[in-house]
């Protein structure tokens, strides 16, 4: 018994108090699901939509993160909308039931609210390059210059809210 007394004061006093977990439920009229590699011009529809929406005056929109991650360019241009859609007012609600890794964690970071599953997983990098081909020194320079400002926009974002030591 005494244990369990010391277990749940332990919990209370690091903030992981069961009475913190409440359920939350989304609004089906008003979500959106990213359900794929982010690329290819998937997310425009999505941005489209949350601005139609927002002019609807809607005062909360949810979205549903569940992708790996994907094209820097696309996700930068979505989070852009995003920050317009809260700019009128608009919270946004974002749920990931398995996945928001590189691209789609950046954007989990955006959201106004972010709700995870316990088994989520959630991963955050520093800009990287994939499938650049063969290289010489001069190009990697070149590369470095431009993926830089990328790479500390992208950690300035996650300092930003989610506020931690470095």
């Amino acid at each position: 018994m005494r244990l369990i007394i010391f277990l749940l004061a332990w919990l209370c006093q690091v903030g992981l108090a069961f009475s913190q977990i409440s359920p939350v439920s989304i609004d089906q009229e008003h979500v959106a699901v990213i359900n794929q590699f982010i690329g290819g011009g998937d997310l425009a529809p999505i941005g489209t939509w949350l601005i139609s929406e927002a002019g609807k005056g809607s005062k909360s929109l949810d979205l549903i993160v569940n992708s790996p991650g994907g094209v820097t360019g696309e996700g930068i241009q979505f989070i852009h909308r995003m920050e317009a859609v809260k700019a009128l007012g608009v919270r946004l609600r974002c749920f990931v039931p398995e996945i928001a890794a590189s691209m789609a964690f950046s954007i989990l970071l955006h959201c106004s609210e972010r709700y995870a599953l316990s088994g989520a997983v959630l991963l955050w990098h520093r800009a990287a390059l994939s499938g650049a081909g063969t290289m010489n020194i001069l190009v990697l320079i070149h590369l470095a210059r431009v993926l830089l400002p990328v790479d500390e926009a992208c950690l300035r974002d996650l300092l930003h809210y989610l506020p931690m030591r470095r």
